[in-house]
């Protein structure tokens, strides 16, 4: 999270943040307020070689006020010039409700690899009824989307963010399961 503020951005937590994002070639920030001076502020700090892609602000109250972005260090990863939120489509049935905020996606290469990163903030509320159902919903929605768009073309995708997933073995991980995504061993490691 990027604060802002001016009780809070100060020189000192900037350069904080900076050092943490400079220790990796890309990173996903979410919780991005409107107001982005703080961010711009670590961008400098973080110098030329850094680059970043940020979303609009998500209206409502399910989004917050908050943006996504990617920084990335542009000596070791390259834009493939596609960026994008995802949106789904509707069905033959019924209209499918749309996300609280907008999963973004952006295209990036790394030496041969290329890849699209999709970084979510998956709603909240409760931990049961009518809200829990929503986040899982959302998350089974974002799965199934990516489990065809992977069987549609030849790309690497990658979901990453805040899923607010209960538990390793919760229905929120069972609907993220369903699209036939990998969870890496040490966050399975890590719920048991």
């Amino acid at each position: 999270m990027i604060p802002t503020g001016r009780n809070w951005a100060t020189s000192e937590s900037l350069y904080y943040l900076a050092e943490v994002i400079s220790s990796f070639d890309l990173i996903a920030l979410q919780e991005i307020n409107q107001n982005i001076s703080a961010l711009k502020k670590v961008m400098h700090i973080l110098g030329p070689d850094y680059q970043y892609f940020l979303t609009d602000v998500t209206e409502g109250k399910g989004g917050n006020g908050e943006r996504m972005a990617f920084v990335f260090d542009q000596k070791k990863i390259s834009f493939r010039n596609i960026a994008g939120e995802i949106v789904l489509p509707d069905t033959k049935e019924k209209p499918v409700p749309q996300f609280s905020r907008t999963p973004y996606l952006v295209s990036f290469q790394a030496g041969w690899f290329k890849f699209s990163l999709c970084t979510v903030h998956v709603y909240y509320g409760e931990d049961n009824g009518e809200k829990l159902e929503q986040r899982i919903n959302e998350i089974e929605n974002l799965s199934m989307f990516f489990k065809k768009r992977s069987q549609k073309d030849d790309e690497n995708f990658i979901l990453l963010g805040d899923f607010n997933i209960l538990d390793y073995q919760d229905r929120t991980m069972e609907a993220l399961l369903k699209g036939g995504f990998k969870i890496p061993e040490a966050l399975v490691r890590g719920q048991e």
